[in-house]
Formats: structure tokens, sequence, C-alpha cells
């Protein structure tokens, strides 16, 4: 009688070890969960801020694209720089966002004549992304810019 007794509460005791221990494995399993779900949150909180600051900077564009070909180019110059400064003001947006429009604002300093402006709009931007792949277009194109003013 006392083996029987003995035995039974030897599979009772081994129960309860592996019940305890699937137990820990769920909670394990749900925490690791919960982490996950957390982390989704967060990416997919951040990831909406940047596609609304991007259709932000989108719609500026977009609005000034229409004002150059309504050859309001100095309406369309202003757009582009607040553009480029939404897009530099966001943690979460790169020069690569708004890189098209400091293309087009120097294009249309060109093409307004207002080589002052564009001299300055050079300087800076080299200066602030001298690993731009367009670094190289940009010096060349403030030589000529310093050439154009010396003769004025």
């Amino acid at each position: 009688m006392v083996l029987i007794v003995g035995s039974i509460l030897i599979i009772a005791i081994l129960y309860a070890l592996a019940y305890n221990e699937q137990n820990k494995k769920k909670e394990k399993a749900l925490k690791a969960y919960d982490e996950m779900q957390r982390k989704h949150t967060e990416i997919k909180k951040r990831n909406d801020l940047r596609q609304k600051r991007w259709n932000e900077l989108m719609k500026l564009r977009e609005q000034a694209k229409f004002l150059e070909k309504e050859n309001e180019n100095e309406k369309a110059i202003n757009l582009y720089l607040e553009e480029i400064a939404l897009g530099e003001k966001h943690d979460n947006l790169r020069y690569v966002n708004y890189a098209h429009s400091i293309k087009r604002v120097i294009i249309l300093y060109g093409k307004t004549k207002n080589f002052k402006k564009l001299k300055e709009f050079l300087e800076l931007n080299i200066k602030k992304y001298p690993d731009a792949r367009e670094i190289e277009d940009w010096q060349k194109r403030l030589e000529k810019v310093n050439l154009k003013l010396d003769k004025l």
C-alpha cells in the first residue's frame, strides 16, 4: 500500500512539474507575442506618420509643378523651398525625399536669372549635403554662377 501511495505521489509531483513547465512556456510565448504586437504597432505608427509627411511634401511638389507649367516660377520656387524646409524639419524624412525640389529650385533660379540667390542656395546645399550625389554638379554650377556674377 505504501508503494502505491508513494507511486501516486511521485506521479502527482511529476504531473505538477510538467504542468508548471507548460505554463511557463505559455507565459513566455504570450510575452513574446505581446512584445511583437507592441513593436508592430510602433512601426505602423512611424510608417503612418512618414506617409502623412510624405503626402504633405507631394502636395507642395504638385502645386509647385503646376505653377511651373503656368510659368509662375517665383511662386513655384517658394513652394519648392517650403517643401524642402518641411522635409528637413521632420526626422523621419531624408534628403532623398526632397532632392527633386532642390534640383528644381536650382533650375528655376537659373531660369529666372536670379544668380545671387542661386549662388547662396548652391553654397548652402553644398555645405548641408556634402555626400549628395549631385555635389559635383552643384560645384560646377556654382563656378559658372560665380563667373556670371563677376561679369555683372
